[in-house]
């Protein structure tokens, strides 16, 4: 039944010479898998996503330590600044007591009656009111209370408005008084519709500026019609009333004020950017470092990326250290060539040194050892933060000493895959000995059937590749705009602090590793290609194992490229991820992912047509019948026929009259038989 293809030999000595090695090869893989993948996760995982979100960040600190305002306290001197049309103003503020006005003040009928905090202006007109540029913003009491008072002007906003009508539209304020005595924490957001993370009330007014105490929004400036708000240079900032040269009608609010800082907010879109930047260029270099992979000698081109990883690294350690955009674009760009290589070659070297019957299992070993290893990363930073190396505060000195001990990992990658993969015969190459047991489906792969035309006249092998990596390709085009957010989910919405993060990283990581090694023995069950469209954390094992044993060796290293994707799940859409995130909110772009993912199960239905559960059921019947010469005979006339004919045609009839009792071929012998099972 089986043919040798052309040029191959069998060579039993062969086999065991180069078996151990194999097996060490192997293993060697894993090993360089899980120390990368504990170096990647450690280095560019979730606390990485937050250090790229602070970077987006740009700040700029206007007071440090308690300033005391009133009245009695000493002037202060205003400062210069220059303004956003998008920014994030935040401070702690403790008041001291409540100011009021006094009854038969004037301030009832001019509209002033407040006690100012923060003043940001222009200086156009009088200063306070009610021009373009006056209030950028203002933050004040209300009279006789601890109540916030939100004003901000607005870009292309009348400026005939007298204080009533400016009052009436474009200002809020805060329910709840601020409690004496105690320090509040206050942050004035300004943006655009865009930028809304899902929590402005009235999008279609172009923006808002919107009042948070505590992280818990409490009012909202609506805009008038605007996309932008107005943003100045050398513009003044009071802490308390406004001095001269401007005379102001408000009093002085009776507080103290500290960390009071300006910038630009963060944005997930400059997480995307990044992200993105990998997956995009991860795609344009996949088939060339494939292709160089099937012609050029994989182990060595292992050997010398291990080079470039480390000039990424360099690059990425600098770029942390002293927070430098520069360095990490040169350092993601650098790096993303090595992780490609590596995983994708990583990949064909393990088609290389197992055999096809315990691919499924490698595969799944792979999976395995790459959630450990994923596991073991952010435990070892949670250690990192308990050792007193770092807070449990999202701090510059944080993301240093939780990022930059990853780097020491290559290491290890560089011993165990740079210098200790042997390069050996494929076992593919090498035949297996005659008296082997047929062990498992893929050794029952016939080049015919796999050549065969099925679907739109392509290949039965083509098409149940392209269909499980389209499905592989469109599940990580899913994922990818989510998965880099979900830590920037846990800490920004649900406030989780770096010890935290990590904590939930490792446990589900590891969770994932159970799942994948709990669940292996389905796919014998469902069939290789039913179980991904079911299990989406065991999805990488089995569509990695399907494509090795459809493909040409020749052609291991191109299509394990694409297999590699996995890693960077694939960020070129995380783009999309961070600009839905900044439009509607996280929890959106996470709903849109499950509809992505429930669509892209379509995908895998070619798979899953042209590579049958029924396949699988051939070589296990086939490996359960060698008890006897009689058992031998029973398959051979009840159930091959049946089973082996779409595969071999013609060559299945030669089987059943071999062992057909009553046929010409009554009188076979055993040892005939047992051939004829071989």
């Amino acid at each position: 039944i089986m043919m040798l293809p052309e040029g191959q030999i069998r060579d039993d000595d062969e086999e065991a010479r180069v078996a151990p090695v194999w097996k060490r090869n192997e293993r060697l893989v894993y090993a360089s898998n899980f120390l990368h993948m504990a170096m990647y996760t450690m280095c560019l995982g979730g606390i990485f996503d937050n250090f790229l979100y602070s970077v987006s960040e740009e700040s700029h600190t206007l007071v440090s330590d308690p300033m005391t305002l009133g009245e009695e306290a000493q002037p202060q001197s205003h400062l210069l600044l220059d303004t956003y049309s998008t920014f994030k103003l935040a401070l702690s503020i403790r008041p001291l007591s409540r100011v009021s006005y006094a009854a038969d003040s004037s301030c009832v009928q001019s509209y002033t009656c407040a006690s100012s905090i923060v003043h940001i202006t222009d200086g156009s007109g009088n200063g306070d009111c009610c021009r373009e540029g006056n209030r950028m913003p203002m933050l004040a009491f209300v009279n006789g209370s601890t109540r916030l008072w939100l004003s901000m002007d607005a870009d292309g906003q009348s400026q005939a408005l007298d204080r009533r009508s400016y009052n009436m539209l474009q200002h809020c304020e805060a329910g709840p008084e601020l409690p004496l005595g105690a320090w509040t924490n206050v942050k004035i957001e300004a943006k655009g519709a865009d930028q809304s993370k899902g929590q402005m009330n009235n999008t279609s007014l172009g923006g808002a500026v919107e009042l948070f105490l505590n992280g818990t929004k409490v009012c909202e400036v609506p805009g008038t019609g605007f996309h932008r708000l107005p943003s100045r240079k050398g513009a003044h900032v009071f802490l308390g009333s406004m001095v001269a040269p401007f005379a102001d009608s408000h009093l002085p609010a009776d507080a103290q004020v500290a960390q009071l800082t300006y910038g630009r907010p963060a944005s997930n879109m400059f997480v995307g950017v990044v992200n993105s930047l990998q997956g995009i260029l991860s795609v344009v270099i996949m088939f060339p470092i494939g292709w160089l992979g099937d012609r050029v000698n994989r182990y060595t081109i292992l050997k010398w990326n291990v080079l470039v990883g480390a000039v990424g690294a360099s690059f990425l350690f600098a770029a942390v250290w002293y927070v430098n955009l520069p360095l990490l674009f040169a350092g993601i760009c650098v790096f993303t060539v090595y992780q490609q290589c590596l995983s994708g070659l990583l990949n064909a070297v393990l088609a290389d040194n197992v055999p096809k019957s315990m691919r499924t299992r490698a595969g799944g070993n792979y999976k395995i050892f790459s959630a450990l290893a994923m596991s073991l990363a952010p435990a070892l930073q949670v250690l990192v933060a308990l050792s007193g190396l770092s807070s449990n505060a999202w701090t510059r000195e944080t993301f240093a000493a939780m990022l930059l001990p990853g780097w020491a990992l290559l290491i290890g990658v560089a011993l165990a895959a740079g210098s200790s993969i042997s390069d050996l015969p494929n076992v593919d190459e090498v035949q297996p000995p005659t008296d082997s047991p047929l062990r498992g489906r893929s050794q029952l792969l016939s080049q015919a059937w796999l050549e065969e035309r099925v679907f739109l006249s392509a290949k039965r092998g083509t098409v149940v590749a392209v269909s499980a990596n389209v499905f592989f390709i469109t599940t990580l085009l899913a994922n990818g705009m989510t998965v880099r957010y979900l830590n920037l989910y846990f800490t920004q919405i649900l406030k989780f602090g770096p010890v935290q993060l990590c904590l939930l990283n490792a446990v589900c990581r590891l969770f994932i590793a159970g799942f994948v090694w709990a669940t292996r023995p389905l796919a014998s069950l469902l069939g290789d290609a039913t179980w991904p469209s079911f299990s989406i954390w065991a999805r990488d094992p089995l569509l990695y194992a399907i494509t090795m044993d459809v493909v040409p060796p020749s052609q291991r290293s191109r299509w394990a490229a694409l297999n590699s994707l996995r890693t960077l799940s694939f960020s070129a859409s995380a783009v999309l991820g961070g600009y839905l995130a900044d439009l509607h909110g996280y929890v959106f772009s996470f709903d849109i992912t499950v509809i992505a993912l429930l669509a892209s199960t379509v995908t895998i239905l070619p798979a899953w047509l042209y590579f049958p559960r029924s396949e699988g059921a051939v070589a296990a019947t086939v490996a359960d019948c060698g008890a006897s010469p009689t058992t031998a005979s029973s398959f051979a006339t009840t159930t091959a026929p049946s089973l082996v004919a779409p595969l071999f045609g013609d060559q299945a009839r030669s089987l059943s009259l071999l062992a057909d009792p009553h046929g010409p071929a009554a009188e076979t012998s055993a040892e005939e038989v047992t051939g004829a099972k071989a």
